[in-house]
């Protein structure tokens, strides 16, 4: 024989007892007559045997076999004693007096062990389109299992297996204190395990005639499961003719209980269906709510109340209740002890006409909103109907946990959420997601007799419910804790609470609609935003939730309605991709969904960049946007302001905006001055702006289109925007014969240099100017290298600056810092320092000498021998284009040239110089002197372009002078040329160092990556110039042309 409890306290009952050992309470038992064989598998059974010992089966056709003490439960505590001590009769048992399990997970459910799924980053992806049958299935007789085609996630065979009766025993002891005790068990399985999903519903239909449930009971049969955490949920199911079906998109387990009216619809014993939540999240739920489960559209729900909270007609709700508690009376359900006795009451109970019509009153929802609940739950079913009722029309899922439709938990507490908070969904990894709505703010006046304020507040709580419904809705597509994906689930409710909201307003089911407030803020970080605190996620999807409607717009236009449904029918089939989701249903590919997402975000740049702001002036020259760290799909603005009240302090300054955060051609920066120009700011190459207003914006945008976080994004890297402003001191200059020496003072700029040997990471060079008003011909010079001391031999200085570098002139000497040589990206001038000086040179000298001292920086551009490409994919035609042909690469590489010529002969009678051009008059063989040489400012280059990535050294490997196309090995020479015109060329010849080739990886669009393979070349001879001297003649007009030529191939020594 089966174990009895006590129904009063839950303690173990002795065979054949009167009275509870523990508490006292009475003990009524009556069993059933024996049958001598089991009508199911014809094993013989034992004298007041319950079940069969060999299969479990329950015995007799009414199920009145059960013999157990019923748990009691008040109908309405506020006009009925709750009392817990004992009492020789209790017409509130209202319990469930029978339940069929199909279930218990610890009993039957192991994970599949031929399944090798874990949900790891490598292996996360979507559930597998192979194709599958329709099904129409009777695992067991009374179970019917069928789907449309396709619906499976893939092949798989459906087990029905029934329960043992020592295993239904041990379930017993760990529900009977719940009132809820299994009559027969089967586990539905199909072999899933716990993260994997059907594509589509599969329906589950359970025959009550053939589970042998009296026709009588058969419309109080409810559904409900335990799940794996030992939870009873109470599951959402549907009638049709004799069956109760429910669909699912998981292995179910489930319990088929019974239980009058009154208790469906008045509360079911507390903690029986919503235990963990009796403690979560404050403690409050269980022990100062009342409940009632209230029938909506395709949906049923719980609504929890404060029990203080008094009915709209008290009087009402009491004389009726007195008159159900009559006729339950006349039926002796104050005697019912055990299960047999209970089905029998019931089915007779059913078949009162008074108690029908009585019942008829409970279910009509008309009279309970009018009578039996509080104002403000009657306020707060209507808007959660509204809810529901539009969201079963957009063709959503109903509210479910771990794929199995449930009858959710909606809360109303009468404590304050906060001044701006309505309510919410609760959802954790031990807990199903329940709503919980502040009863504070939910007006307490029926709709006819609100105030303006209450009908403001009324259209809020309308808002407030469709949007947390949602989130319940969105719990029946993931399977992961809420909070991992909130952005997400933000995003798609804010979308759908402003879909909502016209229709709302074009039916007039709403007068005023309170639309979330959402910013542009979320763009500011990567969009798959996965940590941080739960309102800064939250707020990042409501920023987020603008991108969506951009893509539901383009994708879908006027059947925008379609989106949300199908984005979350496929996140239901991906596991943790959101963003992988998003693709699927607007443009299918990732390169066009980042080409969205660039487009989107130059189209909100004037909104992101209102956001952030700083101020420049000659206290704070410099504003670094630093780039640390890699956030795909993000796109930050940023304001800065040029404030100045002086109106000369800007006159001559010189802005600049310097990028070296775009490491790669998916990161883009923009700017523009008055938020309709907007231009690309190239990574290396600053812009300056001179004409500077004394008040100035600055707009900057980074857009970061990929989406794939980037392995190693340039550290310290930074958008920089600064001033070159006029330099407050002037050069330090000394003579200290035979040198001319020039100092430069460090400016603010270069104060804070980052490493030695250069200027800082603003200032690229010095350009120091040297002139004489006697000739006004400047000499011009430049510092990089970090060194701010620079000197010359006087004599030579003076040979440039004069035709013949004798006499007393008069000096003058400024510099400015530059940011960029190549582009002329200067500031202003400094203050002039003047001096005298004299040249020691003799007048009549017979033997004279031309010096030429010349320092430039040459680019060097060339280009890689293509050799072959390939790729792997599977998409050749698409991509043949892509790899068929070479790509041209073109590197660059800054070398630093100088070059000292000497010329000396006798009876020269005058000397002059041009560009690169010396003349000389002369009748005589000069003899010229000769020495250059050239050091690489950069020997490394780097180069990405359309993703092809090179990286390759270089050094100098030899040094040539021709004269006259002769040539003379080495970097210094002495020769003789005769009258006439010579022509003096230098060279210098390159090595590339390390590897002759490399790879490049060029991503050709939706295509695999593509495998480009180069040759860097052989050793390449760079030209730095040509030197032409004329010894016969005063300067003409003549060009000097280009003298630095480019890149020849060139046999190796």
């Amino acid at each position: 024989m089966s174990q009895l409890y006590c129904s009063e306290c839950g303690a173990k009952l002795e065979n054949n007892a009167k009275f509870c050992g523990e508490c006292g309470h009475a003990v009524e038992i009556e069993l059933v007559e024996t049958q001598s064989n089991c009508s199911h598998c014809g094993h013989l059974i034992q004298e007041r045997e319950l079940f069969c010992s060999e299969c479990g089966y329950a015995i007799g056709n009414l199920g009145g076999q059960f013999n157990a003490n019923i748990r009691k439960a008040d109908i309405d505590s506020q006009q009925l004693n709750n009392s817990s001590h004992p009492k020789p009769k209790f017409w509130s048992s209202l319990t469930a007096l029978l339940t069929l399990s199909l279930l218990a997970w610890y009993f039957i459910v192991e994970k599949d062990p031929n399944s090798s799924f874990r949900p790891t980053r490598s292996n996360l992806g979507t559930i597998s389109s192979v194709q599958t049958d329709s099904l129409d299935l009777y695992p067991h007789p009374g179970i019917h299992i069928t789907s449309l085609k396709n619906a499976l996630d893939k092949p798989r065979t459906f087990k029905a297996t029934e329960i043992s009766n020592s295993k239904l025993d041990q379930l017993a002891e760990k529900l009977i204190e719940k009132g809820v005790i299994p009559y027969k068990g089967f586990d539905i399985n199909a072999g899933m395990s716990e993260t994997e999903r059907f594509r589509k519903p599969v329906t589950i239909a359970m025959n009550l005639n053939e589970l042998a449930i009296p026709v009588e009971l058969q419309p109080h049969t409810h559904l409900a499961y335990i799940d794996k955490t030992g939870q009873l949920r109470r599951i959402h199911s549907y009638f049709e003719n004799n069956q109760i079906k429910f669909d699912t998109y998981h292995n179910v387990h489930i319990i088929l209980w019974i239980a009058l009216g009154a208790v469906s619809y008045w509360g079911y014993e507390e903690g029986v269906f919503n235990e963990e939540l009796a403690v979560y999240p404050d403690g409050f739920f269980k022990a100062d709510y009342r409940f009632y489960l209230w029938e909506s559209e395709k949906i049923n729900y719980f609504i929890h109340y404060p029990k203080k909270w008094k009915s709209i007609r008290p009087d009402i709700v009491s004389n009726h209740l007195k008159k159900l508690k009559k006729v339950m009376d006349k039926h002796n359900l104050d005697g019912i002890h055990n299960r047999e006795q209970a089905l029998k009451a019931y089915a007779n109970i059913s078949k009162d006409k008074e108690y029908s019509d009585l019942m008829k009153v409970m279910r009509d929802k008309k009279w309970v909103l009018e009578n039996y609940f509080p104002q403000k739950v009657a306020n707060a079913v209507k808007a959660l109907d509204l809810a529901i009722k539009y969201t079963n029309s957009r063709g959503f899922r109903s509210p479910g946990y771990s794929g199995i439709p449930v009858e959710p938990d909606i809360y109303i507490q009468e404590k304050s959420m906060g001044a701006n908070l309505y309510g919410e969904v609760r959802n954790g990894w031990t807990t199903r997601s329940f709503m919980v709505l502040d009863g504070t703010k939910i007006p307490d006046a029926d709709i006819l007799s609100m105030s303006s304020s209450q009908l403001a507040a009324y259209n809020s709580l309308k808002t407030t419910t469709l949007h947390e419904y949602f989130h319940l809705v969105q719990s029946a597509y993931s399977f992961v804790e809420m909070q991992k994906q909130l952005w997400f689930a933000e995003a798609t409710a804010v979308q759908y609470e402003a879909e909502a909201g016209k229709y709302y307003l074009n039916n007039n089911w709403a007068t005023s609609w309170d639309y979330t407030s959402r910013t542009y803020d979320g763009f500011f970080k990567k969009m798959d935003l996965k940590s941080g605190q739960i309102q800064e996620l939250q707020q990042h999807g409501y920023s987020i939730s603008y991108f969506l409607e951009y893509l539901r717009d383009k994708y879908y236009g006027k059947t925008g309605n379609e989106f949300l449904p199908k984005l979350l029918n496929d996140y239901a089939g991906v596991l943790s991709g959101n963003i992988t989701s998003l693709i699927d249903v607007t443009s299918g590919e990732e390169s066009r969904f980042i080409d969205d997402f660039r487009i989107y975000a130059r189209k909100i740049r004037n909104e992101l960049v209102s956001y952030r702001a700083s101020v420049l002036n000659d206290e704070k020259l410099v504003y670094s946007w630093r780039f640390n760290d890699s956030n795909p799909l993000s796109a930050p603005g940023m304001k800065i302001s040029l404030k100045e009240k002086n109106p000369y302090a800007l006159e001559d300054a010189v802005l600049v905006i310097r990028d070296s955060s775009g490491y790669s051609e998916q990161t883009e920066i923009h700017w523009s001055f008055d938020k309709r120009n907007w231009k690309i700011l190239q990574v290396g190459i600053p812009v300056a702006i001179d004409s500077l207003k004394t008040k100035q914006n600055i707009y900057l945008q980074r857009i970061e289109a990929y989406i794939e976080a980037q392995n190693n994004p340039v550290k310290k890297a930074s958008t920089d925007i600064y001033f070159l402003l006029k330099p407050k001191n002037a050069a330090k200059v000394t003579i200290n014969k035979p040198y001319f020496q020039i100092e430069i003072p460090k400016s603010s700029l270069m104060k804070n240099k980052e490493s030695e040997g250069s200027l800082g990471p603003y200032i690229q060079a010095i350009e120091i100017e040297v002139t004489t008003p006697e000739t006004n011909k400047p000499v011009r010079l430049w510092l990089s290298d970090g060194n701010m001391t620079t000197k010359f031999e006087t004599e030579k200085l003076l040979g440039r600056l004069t035709p013949d570098g004798r006499g007393n002139y008069n000096l003058k000497v400024s510099y400015r810092e530059c940011a960029h040589k190549g582009q002329n990206i200067c500031g202003a001038w400094s203050p002039n320092v003047y001096m005298s000086i004299k040249s020691d040179k003799k007048e009549n000298q017979g033997k004279l000498t031309k010096a030429l001292d010349v320092s430039k920086t040459v680019n060097l551009l060339w280009t890689p021998q293509w050799k072959q490409s390939w790729f792997s994919g599977d998409r050749n035609d698409r991509c043949r284009p892509y790899y068929d042909s070479p790509q041209p690469l073109m590197a660059n590489i800054d070398a630093v040239y100088s070059l000292s010529v000497s010329i000396s002969g006798d009876e020269i009678e005058s000397v002059s110089e041009k560009d690169l051009s010396i003349y000389l008059n002369t009748k005589k063989n000069v003899t010229v002197s000769l020495g250059f040489d050239a050091s690489l400012s950069k020997n490394k280059d780097i180069l990405d372009w359309q993703n092809a990535h090179y990286d390759q050294q270089y050094a100098i490997s030899g040094y040539e002078i021709s004269v006259n196309g002769k040539v003379l090995k080495g970097k210094n020479a002495t020769f003789n040329i005769p009258p006439g015109k010579s022509t003096i060329s230098t060279s210098v010849f390159l090595k590339t160092t390390g590897t002759s080739t490399f790879k490049a990886i060029r991503n050709a669009h939706a295509c695999q990556p593509v495998m480009m393979e180069y040759d860097s070349g052989n050793i390449k001879e760079m030209s730095l110039g040509s030197i032409k001297i004329y010894t016969n003649g005063k300067p003409k007009t003549l060009s000097g042309g280009n003298p630095f030529g480019g890149i020849r191939n060139k046999d190796t020594d």
